[in-house]
């Protein structure tokens, strides 16, 4: 729209300016899941734990299988991150 609205160069930058306000874009966005530590610390959700684990290893998103053991709850323990 705001190509057709006010042409090429300024759709692009209207475009841009939209993803580069949205936190996620300039920053990883891990809330954590379960109650807090003495310090403060709560482990990551299942879910960010894949993507954590799979940027970790392979600079890649996660794989199907990996955020299918997230979701069935493979990945809810330290045990279960460190298997």
């Amino acid at each position: 729209k705001a190509v057709a609205d006010a042409g090429r160069p300024v759709g692009v930058k209207t475009a841009l300016a939209a993803v580069l306000l949205l936190p996620e874009a300039l920053y990883k966005v891990e809330l954590g899941a379960g109650k807090a530590d003495q310090y403060g610390r709560r482990m990551l959700a299942p879910r960010e734990l894949a993507y954590a684990l799979r940027f970790a290893l392979t600079d890649d998103p996660p794989d199907d299988e990996l955020l299918g053991d997230a979701e069935a709850g493979k990945l809810a323990t330290p045990a279960d991150v460190r298997k």
